[in-house]
């Protein structure tokens, strides 16, 4: 039952990675923008793809550990 739980707080994450990803598009791509948003961007997107990985991972395991 663990793992279900930390699956869900994994995709959670993952969710609000991705809100904060969408929330700040409109500033990228822009004349002003700078090497940090860049960075933080790039961070946000490592961050996705490995809570998402996570989430699966914890997610399979919950499914494997399901008596029949």
């Amino acid at each position: 039952m663990k793992d279900f739980f930390v699956s869900l707080l994994f995709f959670g994450l993952t969710g609000y990675f991705i809100y904060l990803i969408v929330q700040n598009m409109p500033q990228l791509f822009t004349e002003t923008t700078t090497i940090k948003q860049y960075g933080l961007l790039v961070y946000r997107l490592i961050m996705v793809f490995v809570l998402f990985n996570l989430g699966i991972v914890s997610s399979k395991n919950y499914k494997r550990s399901k008596p029949a």
